[in-house]
């Protein structure tokens, strides 16, 4: 079997012991301000949420109502700390500016973060906002950086370390896909993608609703050629349907076409890298190779690198990444608007009885007192203009919706690392619970291991990993980065001599 040609191969920069000094020293004084205050503060917290809610009786009706009248968004602020919190607020500097997406301008401002802030702080100058037209009282903009001054420690600290989006400038400068797949106009060379990748089956979904999506509108198997035939017809108007294509895995299923290498910032990719090592060797349950080379099931669930193209007004419904991973995004042509929302305040997005997720931040114009928490969502929100050459870090947790505003080609990861594994453990630990209470009344008619198989099965199908795939997952990882240590220890060894000591005082790995 041919390994894929990796664009995640290259190795992610090294940080330097400055930045690991900060980042130990970071966990060390929350551990210590945590010990000393939590207990009493968490005390204090349940002592006010308790006479708060309940100064009106104790009736389930009445404690209900604490839900709906944004009191719980007072216990979020309570309950929050100042490293998680997101409370940027726009400061409108009185100069118009136009944003990448050359359709649309708007006020030009800048986010400025509390003053407590610490080693994530950014001087404002550094901070070049987009113009746009904000919705509903959304704050306007995230930091924008430039990839030829912004360091790899700088990403870590300022925006990885402490799960902050950011929209990264120039990151596509030498990719064979920004020069074959847009023609000279930084139009879509549709003509291109459909004679050399033509036969590529591909996935889209039909987005006539803002509830279209993931899992929203009906989806048509087809092939790229297809695909790019029925594009020729909707520009033509002559097809009313509009179609998404999503989620294509063009890197696995292109192994030898070098379309891109992922930007610097991102190259610290454990998942992407576990499936390309379980691709170069046996395949777990679900991976199997039909008579002449890979099948089109093993390319579907070979990794989490995709392209999507789409027409203007093709859009991506509200969702957290998969397995609540990083990602980053990169247009080759067009312009997306995204709508982002910090983790600490997706409660907001769910309606009245915490069951059903709103599929916009404004569902609550088409179902009015079914999503009553839509407007405080809002206030917290960022949206923001994604142009050419753009790539965005989505950090983990962060609910958002995503609209095509032109025609656009991107293409997309979404990872896991040492900084996001914890938000991945604790989806899986979410998703377990729920699949094993879904099936709860099945319990009696099977056996305790029959029971628990249907449970992972299920698990697996809703987050896309079980227990036993996240095990195999990180002891792959942890086998992979221990091998790296012990060949660099071997290497100063040969180097330096037997005698080679690290800063630690102890002699080389191996």
């Amino acid at each position: 079997m041919t390994a894929p040609c990796n664009p995640i191969a290259l190795k992610p920069p090294p940080l330097s012991l400055q930045t690991l000094e900060t980042l130990l020293n970071r966990s060390n004084d929350t551990l210590e301000q945590a010990s000393h205050s939590e207990a009493s503060r968490r005390l204090k917290v349940a002592s006010m949420v308790y006479s708060r809610w309940t100064e009106g009786g104790k009736d389930e009706a009445v404690l209900a109502e604490r839900y709906l009248d944004g009191t719980i968004d007072v216990l979020d602020l309570l309950l929050c700390e100042d490293s998680c919190r997101t409370n940027w607020s726009p400061v409108d500097h009185g100069n118009k500016t136009t944003g990448p997406c050359s359709s649309i301008s708007g006020a030009s401002t800048l986010l400025s973060r509390p003053a407590d802030r610490t080693a994530s702080s950014v001087e404002p100058d550094q901070e070049i906002q987009t113009g746009v037209n904000h919705t509903g009282g959304m704050r306007a903009g995230i930091p924008r950086r430039s990839a030829d001054q912004l360091t790899y420690d700088d990403f870590v600290l300022q925006y990885m370390a402490p799960n902050l989006p950011v929209m990264i400038q120039g990151v596509t400068q030498g990719w064979a896909a920004s020069r074959d797949w847009v023609d000279e106009e930084g139009e879509i060379s549709l003509s291109f993608l459909a004679e050399r990748f033509g036969n590529a089956q591909i996935w889209a979904t039909e987005c006539t609703s803002a509830a279209d999506g993931y899992g929203g509108g009906r989806r048509h198997e087809m092939s790229l050629r297809e695909y790019a035939a029925w594009w020729k017809q909707d520009k033509a108007g002559l097809d009313d349907r509009l179609l998404y294509l999503k989620d294509w895995h063009f890197v696995n299923e292109f192994p030898d076409y070098q379309a891109y290498s992922t930007p610097p910032f991102f190259r610290d990719d454990w998942l992407n890298d576990y499936y390309d090592m379980r691709s170069g060797g046996k395949h777990s349950d679900g991976w199997h190779e039909d008579e002449g080379g890979r099948s089109h099931d093993s390319i579907v669930n070979s990794d989490y690198r995709f392209v999507y193209l789409g027409p203007a007004g093709t859009k991506t419904p509200v969702h957290a990444d998969v397995l609540n991973s990083f990602s980053w995004s990169v247009n080759l042509a067009g312009c997306k608007l995204w709508r982002l929302l910090p983790p600490q305040h997706t409660h907001l997005l769910y309606d009245r009885f915490g069951n059903e997720l709103a599929p916009a931040f404004d569902a609550d114009e088409a179902r009015p007192g079914h999503f009553t928490n839509l407007a405080a969502a809002r206030k917290h929100a960022v949206e923001v203009q994604q142009g050419i050459g753009e790539a965005i870090f989505v950090p983990s947790g962060w609910h958002h919706t995503v609209e095509n505003l032109e025609d656009t080609l991107s293409i997309n990861h979404n990872w896991l690392n040492g900084f996001n594994l914890h938000w991945a453990w604790e989806l899986l630990q979410k998703e377990y619970a729920g699949a094993s209470a879904a099936i709860d009344d099945c319990r009696a008619t099977c056996s305790g291991q029959e029971f628990e198989a249907l449970v992972q099965r299920n698990m697996a199908a809703n987050c896309g990993m079980d227990f036993r795939a996240a095990g195999e997952f990180v002891a792959s990882i942890a086998l992979r980065e221990l091998q790296l240590l012990e060949a660099a220890g071997a290497l100063s060894v040969a180097v330096l001599g037997p005698d080679s000591r690290n800063d630690y005082g102890h002699q080389g790995a191996g």
